[in-house]
Parts: C-alpha cells; sequence; structure tokens
C-alpha cells in the first residue's frame, strides 16, 4: 500500500470518529432537552392541578373528621374525641390516706352540676380552644369556657339561655338553640370568658322554651346539600314565598359543635322548582338539617 492511499485511510477514519463523537453529542444533548421538557411539562402540571394549602388543609381536616364524626343521637356522646376541649382531671396517686380520700370526694362533689331544667344534663365543664362559632365569627380562641349538654326530653329545645354565678360578682352565660331530642353539644360561654378552676358551676339557671320534635317536611321538600350551598326543591304543585331550613355544624365526638343554629332563607319556590341559597358554614360531611319552616304568610 503506498503513503497515498494510506493518508486517504486515515483521513477516512479521521471523519468516521468527528462523525460519530458529533451524533453522540447531539443525541445526548436531544435526549437532555427532551427530558428537561418532559419536566418542564411535568412541573406545569403539577403547578395547574396542585391545590392551595388552604385547599389541602381543609379536605384533609374534612377526611379525619368524617372518619370521627357520629351524628348527634342517644348514646352517642364521646366527650374525650371532641376536638379542643379540655376538662379537668383529678390528679392520682399513688399513695391515698384518708385525708386525700375526703378531697377527692368533696372534688366529684364540687364536678356535679345542677341545673333548674331537669330535662338538661351537663356532661361536663372545661375550657376550648379553636374557633369561636357562637356568633358566627369563627375568630380563634383559647381556654374560653364550654360545656357540655343534653337534652333527655322528646322535644327539641327551642332556646335555652343557662347562667351559672361563677363568682360573687360576675355570670357565665351558654346559649343552646335547636338541640333535638337526645342530643348532645358543646356550647362556648357567650361572652368568651376564659375557664378557671376557681369559677363555681355547681347550678345553672335556665330560661327555656322547647316545641316538638321538628318535622323536616320531606313530604314537600327536598334539601339537596353542597358545600357552601344548599339546594331546596319543592316537590309540590304550590308556591310557597319563603321557607327556612335550620342546621347545625357537627362536632367529632357525637356532639353538636356550638349553641348556634344556622338558618336559610329560601324565597319564591315555585311548584317542582329548585331553589339555590349560600349557606357559608355549610359543609355536606359535618353538618345536619335539623329543622325545615315554612314562613308565616
Amino acid at each position: 500500500m503506498n503513503s497515498k492511499n494510506k493518508k486517504i485511510i486515515v483521513i477516512v477514519i479521521v471523519v468516521c470518529v468527528v462523525l460519530l463523537l458529533v451524533g453522540t453529542i447531539l443525541f445526548f444533548k436531544n435526549a437532555n432537552n427532551n427530558k428537561s421538557e418532559v419536566e418542564s411539562m411535568k412541573k406545569e402540571a403539577q403547578k395547574n392541578t396542585a391545590l392551595s394549602p388552604e385547599k389541602l388543609e381543609s379536605i384533609t381536616n374534612n377526611v379525619t373528621r368524617v372518619e370521627d364524626y357520629v351524628e348527634p343521637g342517644k348514646n352517642t356522646l364521646e366527650v374525650d374525641k371532641i376536638q379542643g376541649f379540655t376538662t379537668k382531671k383529678s390528679v392520682k396517686n399513688s399513695t391515698t390516706n384518708q385525708k386525700d380520700k375526703k378531697s377527692n370526694k368533696d372534688d366529684k362533689k364540687s364536678e356535679k352540676v345542677e341545673l333548674s331544667d331537669s330535662n338538661l344534663i351537663i356532661e361536663k365543664v372545661g375550657s376550648y380552644t379553636g374557633n369561636y362559632l357562637e356568633d358566627g365569627s369563627d375568630e380563634p380562641i383559647e381556654k374560653v369556657a364550654a360545656i357540655i349538654i343534653s337534652n333527655t326530653s322528646d322535644k327539641m329545645l327551642q332556646v335555652g339561655d343557662i347562667t351559672f354565678k361563677v363568682s360573687d360578682k360576675e355570670n357565665a352565660t351558654f346559649r343552646v338553640t335547636n338541640l333535638l331530642p337526645h342530643t348532645s353539644a358543646l356550647v362556648l360561654e357567650s361572652n368568651k370568658r376564659k375557664y378557671s378552676d376557681k369559677d363555681d358551676y355547681s347550678y345553672g339557671n335556665v330560661v327555656n322554651a322547647y316545641l316538638d320534635a321538628p318535622d323536616l317536611l320531606e313530604d314537600k321538600f327536598e334539601v339537596i346539600k353542597e358545600n357552601g350551598n344548599l339546594k331546596l326543591k319543592n316537590k309540590t304543585d304550590k308556591t310557597y314565598k319563603k321557607v327556612y331550613v335550620y342546621y347545625k355544624y357537627v362536632q367529632s365526638g357525637g356532639a353538636f359543635m356550638g349553641g348556634i343554629t344556622y338558618r336559610v332563607p329560601f324565597e319564591n319556590i315555585e311548584g317542582k322548582k329548585t331553589v339555590t341559597s349560600v349557606a357559608n358554614h355549610f359543609s355536606a360531611n359535618t353538618s345536619v338539617i335539623v329543622d325545615v319552616q315554612i314562613a308565616e304568610e
């Protein structure tokens, strides 16, 4: 092989090597570009479909709550499961003398609460930390006085105003409305009074009004539940000028949350038609319709 042919072969080999290197570089570059593009698309998709922290927290809380929620009724109350509520617990010692036994008996005696209305029972007195619902403000609060109250009658407690003379000069007041028969509610002090072990909750005076167990008028209306909205479907051919739907929020532990009852008005409900009203506090999973009333014309 002469020198001229050798040079040609060397040039061909060099060109092939260069082309191979260029091809390899372009391949990896395109692959990286594609990978970057895919990652960019993934991030964009995640950005577009991601829930806001507030929305995610709301959904998470609802899922957690739904598992713990039991609709209030007879024998469903479990005070230990009520979120945010703390009650005074007696201290147990490894050794107990006669003086301690007497003290424990006095403590148990002082924890008993008597009400002027024998149909109502105070299950526990304590403090609540969470959102204040009694005025609809949802304001964050800490250690506000709270009671767990049960209606043992066969009628609905339409309104119950309870006053405790907790000290020589001060009162603690609580209001509960639309408490169904044989159900319980966590009720917060009306003036956001802080709870103190020194306050006297041994006797409460009650001013009350009862109604027969409510009729949800299911033969006339269907209430369709949505988060933040309620729909009222008129099953009849008659037009109703105004209908009120009442609902309460449900607390874990088989109790209503708050003495407050929310009321949603519906107007001019024509026969066989459906009307929608805003219900800001309503949750399809954690609220209960307690009454439906046709307004008097």
